[in-house]
């Protein structure tokens, strides 16, 4: 099955402000809470990968993000774990029945999980992240539904990497300024003092 109309304009209304936003947390949060509204899923997470293999959730709908940081996300394990090591990916229709699936999760939060899709993150080749949605309210995912994550998936990358691109711009540009007000004031300083003591 291919992207059809309604997944085509989700993506569009999804990607049409994405790369204007800067800080990763309300990116994140602004992407899931579109599209678990429009695929009609209880819930939803976002999570970030880091170069040591650190999972760590970074936005939720559904289910409190604090609640998530509390758990232990681990490459390999459980279906967000299996999508960062293969990079690949993955729709469970019956979660109970998938060697994939960590049960501790829900009973640890309190959620049932029915069905899952999950995509990685990928930015420059390589995986950042990983995107989940569980429980569709109407029936279970579609294969159109997670070729549409896989690529937010795409799009969430190149999105992450312009922010850290513009902050390191910020913080390059702050320093800059910083550094000319400092030696400002010295030679301001030092005129001063000559101006006070006649020296030429």
């Amino acid at each position: 099955m291919k992207l059809g109309t309604f997944h085509f304009q989700l993506l569009y209304n999804v990607l049409e402000n994405v790369h204007f936003m800067h800080d990763e947390t309300e990116l994140a949060q602004a992407i899931l809470d579109k599209v678990s509204e429009a695929l009609n899923a209880e819930a939803g997470s976002i999570f970030k990968l880091s170069t040591a293999g650190v999972i760590s959730p970074l936005a939720s709908f559904g289910v409190p993000l604090d609640s998530l940081k509390k758990m232990k996300f681990t490459v390999g394990k459980g279906v967000v774990g299996w999508v960062a090591q293969y990079v690949q990916p993955v729709k469970v229709d019956n979660p109970m029945k998938d060697t994939r699936f960590m049960g501790s999760i829900d009973q640890s939060t309190g959620f049932k999980t029915r069905s899952i899709i999950a995509a990685p993150i990928v930015a420059k080749g390589r995986p950042i992240g990983i995107i989940e949605f569980l429980n569709r309210k109407d029936g279970p995912f579609a294969i159109p539904d997670l070729e549409l994550i896989s690529m937010v998936g795409r799009e969430i990358g190149i999105a992450f990497e312009n922010a850290k691109l513009i902050r390191g711009m910020e913080t390059t540009r702050s320093l800059q300024e910083a550094v000319l007000n400092s030696l400002s004031a010295g030679i301001a300083s030092h005129a001063s003092f000559c101006g006070h003591t006649g020296v030429r």
